[in-house]
């Protein structure tokens, strides 16, 4: 249990922590609703108070848009207080972006060089995710042959041939 300003405070850097700090929009704010009345006149006037209060957040999601939510605390003695259902300043976590596989980054970097007329034909034998190399045939205008490859921190294509290669000497039928 905490007081409530400490209670603010905590709020308040979780959103900032998560979501970041937009100064020229002013959020994420925070406004205090006080508590929340139990019995009222017909007049208007609070009779008796809950032990729950209410505040508004709002700030910017990871979209861009703004969102509101109401948050409430609980306390018997005005003194010490908890957060009512769950803790607010526990938040998702940033959607992670999902990175393509090797191999589809592999197949991708081999249509670029098929488009750009480098290399005339490809086709992936084998994919070895975990070390990011795969054995792949490839036919360009000279030369046609078997490659173990990986993609360098730019995405290029680096090939060394194996010392495995076809013979395309041999006639077929008898």
């Amino acid at each position: 249990m905490t007081n409530l300003q400490e209670m603010e405070k905590a709020l308040i850097a979780a959103y900032e922590k998560r979501y970041g700090k937009q100064v020229d929009m002013g959020l994420p704010r925070l406004q205090y609703n006080g508590r929340i009345p139990n019995k009222v006149n017909v007049d208007g006037s609070v009779i008796d108070y809950t032990p729950y209060y209410h505040w508004q957040i709002w700030w910017l999601d990871d979209d861009g848009a703004v969102k509101e939510k109401p948050i409430y605390a609980y306390s018997t003695d005005e003194i010490h207080f908890e957060w009512h259902d769950r803790n607010p300043t526990i938040l998702p976590s940033k959607p992670s972006t999902a990175k393509q596989s090797f191999g589809q980054e592999l197949q991708d970097a081999l249509k670029t060089l098929i488009t750009e007329g480098t290399i005339d034909y490809y086709e992936i034998l084998a994919v070895n995710e975990e070390i990011q190399r795969a054995r792949v045939f490839i036919k360009d205008s000279t030369t046609e042959a078997l490659y173990i490859v990986s993609l360098d921190a730019d995405g290029n294509l680096i090939r060394k041939e194996t010392t495995y290669s076809f013979n395309t000497s041999l006639k077929s039928g008898v």
